[in-house]
């Protein structure tokens, strides 16, 4: 498999995608702590992130996920996400 040294750019879809999997778990400590580091990570990767909305969309009452401060605008390591995403090229 051929990597791509493009960054990947997560978009809205990406982004909703991957809230209504979120959503579909059941409430408990540990989905509040997955969707808390999901919506960090997934700031990282596009600046009009919107980190309480995702949160919502996940099920999850945004006040309840304690945000954290803006992370570093940093490169994510997303490379392993490109085939995921196109449908496992």
């Amino acid at each position: 498999m051929r990597r791509s040294t493009k960054p990947l750019e997560m978009q809205r879809r990406h982004f909703e995608f991957i809230a209504n999997v979120l959503s579909r778990h059941p409430n408990s400590i540990n989905k509040l702590a997955m969707v808390a580091d999901f919506a960090t990570i997934l700031s990282r990767t596009n600046c009009n992130f919107k980190r309480d909305k995702f949160i919502e969309a996940c099920g999850v009452k945004s006040g309840i996920v304690k945000t954290k401060t803006k992370p570093k605008a940093v490169k994510a390591d997303t490379s392993w996400m490109g085939s995921y995403l196109k449908g496992g090229e």
